[in-house]
């Protein structure tokens, strides 16, 4: 053979050799690499899955999962069996049987449903002693068969929240009016108490200042340098007069706190408000009663001694008559007399008045008496005056002296005429009435029962509300000194008094106003009838 053929060959053949050589390490080069890369990857899961392993056994929040299909128990963290520990043994490894029924049909729709749930709620069935709540949030995988998920312990939320609601239940049937502010004074709670006592509706108070709501401009000044001295001690208490929706005024006792966050700093203000108006209202009227008896007291010596002194003047113009009998000293003597007479009626009236003069006991019909009135004055009122009357038919009779009572009333109806200068209409009513516990708390001479109410009403002038709490002091009055003394009203309280009745007064200036007696019912019973002792139709009226 050649040789060039030859050493061709070898090369050739040696070239071969060669490539296969760095062919079989490339392979076998590549081959490590692929088993070193799968190695690290391998290391990586295992590592991954570790990390997983740890974070779910370590977890403060319980993990769990379980079968689609029959709902027992495939894996759970120790958060969870700590949960699950409480929970009575009746319920084994199935995670539904542990909640409520109708929970349960729920859970399974909305997980069939939407394939997730999230934050549902449910009480757990434990041991009689023990109470626990869950949320869970959960995931279906369909293709796998189980459902995996984290439930939390939400009992003391859920406690906490029904102690909030029952507070909030208690602040809700409160009689105090209880209102949280913030630091700016805007309205954040308004409780139905509140509602009650200044007629805002909790929905037009909230997120309102409270300034612009039960403060008139003239308190402001007063109402920040409070806000100030319970910012510095942290509290305050005292007396205020707030304004009502109405514009009318209220009496408050209040005690306003500062409510302070966990860091300490202030947060919120806490303010009740209890009404004291009508308290107030009554010590009022209870006082100006015992300065009435103590008046009446003083004006009965007065007019004990004043009556001796006018005796002796009688006496003695009865016997100077008989001397002078010349025109002049007659119409002097006359006159002396008319004063003398006009002194000793009015000290008749302070008597009445200071010792209520009970005369004698009758039974009266007070529809008797009205018709009776209306026949009085219907001769002496002008004509600008329309006189009206209405008396109910099934009207109730009274104890009383029938001459007292009718002074009371045409006193009244004098008044009344007096108040309609320009004219008017007075109306007379007289009807069955039951005072109940809530009449009687307005006025302390009430007590609850059955009444013959009588009223007397104008449309004249009104009396001013600075003047009511006056009328029935004895010498005070607004008319002049040739209309009043100031003993018309007086009189007719003391009379109503020693009847054990009672006056009440509305009046509203440019509108007129009401008297309104109240005179205690006399129901007997007959000597031919032990067995009824009120008329049927009595009866219904007092049901």
């Amino acid at each position: 053979m050649d040789k060039d053929i030859v050493w061709t060959i070898l090369v050739a053949a040696a070239t071969l050799l060669t490539l296969s050589s760095g062919l079989i390490s490339m392979v076998i080069l590549g081959r490590r690499r692929l088993i070193k890369s799968q190695r690290k990857q391998v290391e990586e899961l295992r590592a991954s899955e570790q990390k997983y392993r740890n974070l779910f056994e370590s977890s403060l929040v319980g993990m769990i999962r379980f079968s689609l299909h029959d709902w027992t128990m495939l894996e759970s963290n120790d958060a969870f069996k700590k949960m699950f520990a409480k929970i009575s043994s009746k319920s084994g490894d199935n995670f539904l049987s542990c909640l409520l029924p109708e929970n349960q049909t729920k859970l399974k729709e909305e997980l069939y449903g939407k394939g997730y749930v999230e934050n549902f709620e449910s009480q757990i069935e434990c041991s009689d002693d023990v109470e626990l709540w869950i949320s869970f949030s959960g995931r279906v995988s369909f293709k796998d068969g189980y459902v995996e998920g984290v439930v939390s312990d939400i009992t003391s939320r859920v406690k906490a929240e029904e102690t909030m609601r029952e507070h909030a239940a208690l602040l809700e049937k409160a009689h105090d009016a209880i209102v949280v502010l913030t630091l700016e004074n805007t309205i954040q709670f308004w409780n139905p108490g509140a509602e009650n006592l200044f007629l805002w509706h909790a929905s037009d108070a909230v997120g309102r200042s409270i300034t612009d709501l039960i403060y008139s401009e003239e308190e402001q000044p007063a109402f920040w340098k409070r806000r100030d001295e319970m910012f510095l001690n942290g509290e305050w208490s005292g007396e205020l007069v707030q304004v009502r929706k109405d514009g009318k005024r209220v009496i408050t006792t209040s005690r306003w706190t500062l409510i302070r966050g966990s860091d300490g700093n202030p947060k919120s203000i806490l303010e009740i408000y209890t009404d004291m108006t009508e308290k107030r209202l009554l010590g009022e009227k209870y006082l100006r009663i015992q300065r009435l008896e103590s008046l009446g007291i003083l004006a009965g010596g007065i007019a004990h001694d004043l009556n001796n002194v006018l005796a002796p003047i009688i006496v003695s113009i009865q016997s100077l008559r008989r001397r002078w009998d010349d025109p002049q000293s007659r119409n002097n003597l006359a006159m002396l007399e008319a004063s003398v007479q006009r002194g000793a009626e009015l000290i008749k009236q302070v008597t009445m008045f200071a010792r209520g003069v009970e005369g004698e006991r009758v039974e009266v019909g007070p529809g008797d008496l009205v018709n009776e009135v209306i026949s009085i004055i219907s001769r002496t009122i002008p004509k600008p005056i329309k006189l009206e009357s209405a008396v109910a038919d099934d009207l109730w009779t009274v104890a009383g002296d029938r001459r007292q009572l009718l002074q009371v009333i045409v006193n009244l109806c004098m008044n009344a005429k007096d108040a309609m200068p320009r004219g008017g209409t007075l109306s007379l009513t007289a009807e069955n009435a039951v005072v109940d516990e809530r009449i009687a708390r307005s006025n302390p001479e009430a007590k609850p029962g059955i009444y013959v109410m009588i009223q007397v009403t104008d449309t004249g002038t009104g009396i001013p509300t600075s003047d009511l709490d006056k009328i029935f002091e004895p010498f005070y009055t607004t008319k002049s000194l040739e209309q009043g003394t100031g003993l018309g009203l007086s009189t007719a309280l003391g009379i109503v008094r020693s009847h054990r009745g009672f006056i009440m007064v509305e009046s509203t200036v440019g509108l007129g106003t009401t008297f309104t007696v109240y005179l205690p019912a006399h129901l007997y019973q007959s000597a031919n009838s032990q067995s009824s002792s009120i008329s049927t139709a009595t009866r219904s009226q007092l049901h």
